[in-house]
């Protein structure tokens, strides 16, 4: 079904330090193809994800997951082609060589119970699965010894890799394919139609949770299916929060071990990140799909990514958008949450949504109301942070309590004063909001409960009130 990189077989290897052994053997018909030293190597890889969109492989991404490796033994996995990677991974990339590079051909579920697969999978110091066609990992892998070790090597930090068909099975969602390719305006008209097979069950990737992948992104305009896909995640699994992938072909991302993403690839390619927050999604089989709001950012050559946060890195940043979609038509919802349209996300436009509750565009999360819930949409998912942050800085710390004190019993304030409520005074209820969230931080989550009980034990000397 995917097009990808095909290398041609060498056919005679030379003696550089090492020998290069190229056979192919047969178990029963199993497929395995090595190069380079057949024993198992004693490396301590390094964890790491590689998102390939297809097409022809970046060299920089391939040899920053190969990097990973530190040496080991790599093996690229399979369900039909041949030894298509064997040379390029351990000959013509420069950087670190592998100590061997392995390709298993599992085109049939019975070699996915094959002790020699098993035993080869894991001692794996990396993991790197290829294009081809999704419906037959799924056919073939999915529910069998073969996956239950793919998770638990990723789980203990091989570095895992895919691209095309082998991008697809990644995310905790697997678009598997198993009936014909669905197109953008299939999926947006029924994100329930036939051919929209989606399995929630497939690989358990550190990082990859509540997200669904696509490659030939671009190419093959499949931001709307990407759209639809997100959307059954979020109605199909326990998720609060849905995230999507879609890479272009020719393109890349690298994610290491603190979450931060890389994009590989040229100037005219780029890989789209998305996240749908709809508490009141509500998807009928056979009904366009109507979702939102949904958060795109595009990153392209040199951009950066931190995916717990969900927010750009580094200084290249990346585009970003607001959308929805209702009976299958995207609607741009402009700089979300830019109430008075100065062009800044600011306690401004918290202040004016608080001040206006029936501001025309106050309905931000598009549950059909105008109520606190916009406020907290407001400060979590559009500005990144939480409630008791008064200046805005991503944290919700001691310059916050500060604030709260030293404005303690005003009246006629704002949300940069700690007026968090919007009642016109900085009173204990807004200590109570800011003590909720005390010890936030963007990227680390929510906080443990002790930094609110810390921030208790704090009041008396933080809080002072204001004479008169």
């Amino acid at each position: 079904m995917y097009m990808e990189r095909k290398t041609l077989r060498s056919t005679m290897f030379s003696l550089v330090g090492v020998l290069v052994a190229l056979q192919a053997s047969s178990v029963r018909g199993l497929q395995i193809y090595t190069t380079g030293n057949g024993a198992d190597s004693t490396a301590t890889p390094e964890p790491g994800l590689l998102l390939a969109g297809g097409g022809r492989d970046v060299d920089s991404a391939m040899r920053w997951f190969r990097d990973r490796v530190n040496g080991g033994d790599l093996v690229v996995l399979r369900a039909s082609g041949s030894d298509g990677y064997n040379d390029y991974l351990y000959h013509q990339l420069p950087g670190v060589r592998p100590d061997s590079v392995q390709t298993l051909v599992i085109d049939r579920r019975s070699d996915a119970y094959n002790g020699a697969v098993l035993r080869i999978l894991e001692r794996a110091e990396g993991i790197f699965i290829a294009g081809g066609d999704q419906a037959d990992y799924d056919a073939y892998w999915r529910g069998t010894p073969v996956e239950d070790v793919i998770n638990e090597k990723v789980a203990a930090g091989t570095p895992l890799g895919g691209t095309s068909a082998g991008l697809a099975i990644l995310g905790s969602t697997a678009y598997v394919a198993r009936s014909l390719s669905i197109y953008s305006s299939e999926a947006l008209a029924d994100p329930y139609h036939d051919y929209a097979t989606l399995e929630h069950d497939f690989l358990d990737v550190p990082g990859l949770e509540d997200l669904v992948t696509d490659s030939h992104f671009s190419q093959r305009s499949r931001e709307g299916r990407l759209a639809a896909f997100t959307a059954r995640v979020l109605a199909d699994t326990p998720a609060d929060v849905a995230r999507g992938i879609g890479v272009d072909e020719d393109a890349a991302l690298t994610i290491d071990h603190r979450g931060e993403v890389t994009f590989h690839g040229p100037s005219n390619r780029s890989a789209t990140l998305l996240r749908l927050i709809d508490d009141d999604l509500s998807l009928t089989p056979g009904q366009p799909l109507t979702a939102g709001p949904y958060l795109e950012y595009v990153l392209d050559d040199g951009g950066g990514f931190d995916l717990d946060g969900w927010r750009p890195s580094g200084s290249t940043g990346a585009t970003r958008t607001w959308f929805a979609y209702e009976n299958g038509a995207r609607i741009d919802l402009g700089n979300l949450g830019d109430l008075n349209f100065d062009g800044v996300l600011d306690a401004g436009d918290l202040d004016l949504l608080s001040q206006t509750p029936d501001h025309p565009d106050g309905d931000l999360n598009l549950d059909g109301l105008r109520d606190e819930q916009d406020l907290a949409f407001l400060v979590r998912a559009v500005m990144g942070t939480e409630l008791g942050d008064a200046n805005l800085d991503g944290r919700v710390d001691l310059t916050d309590l500060s604030t709260l004190a030293f404005h303690f019993d005003e009246q006629d304030r704002s949300w940069a004063t700690a007026d968090f409520n919007a009642d016109g005074r900085v009173d204990l209820l807004d200590l109570s909001i800011l003590a909720g969230g005390f010890g936030f931080e963007r990227s680390a989550g929510l906080p443990e409960p002790s930094a609110g009980l810390t921030l208790l034990g704090l009041m008396a000397v933080s809080v002072r009130r204001v004479p008169g």
